[in-house]
């Protein structure tokens, strides 16, 4: 993720969740480490748990903070 990409995200994710920013940068790049080491495609379920497990977050938070990635994602798609 570029600087800026990141910082934005964030910023969105902290805008519509209760989660810290120290939070959240973690989650997303344990997601990062994990989706560069992938040769196939990602089962979720594997990810959430695998994202659980690295940054001791909770299935829910760990859910909100990947949905409200992909949000912000799917909002500058279509920008």
């Amino acid at each position: 993720m570029k600087d800026t990409n990141e910082n934005g995200v964030v910023a969105y994710i902290q805008s519509h969740t209760s989660y810290d920013e120290a939070t959240i940068r973690n989650v997303l790049k344990e997601e990062s480490k994990y989706l560069e080491n992938q040769h196939t495609d990602v089962d979720m379920d594997v990810l959430i748990d695998h994202l659980m497990r690295k940054t001791n977050q909770t299935e829910l938070a760990v859910d909100d903070i990947l949905e409200w990635e992909l949000r912000y994602y799917e909002q500058q798609k279509s920008q």
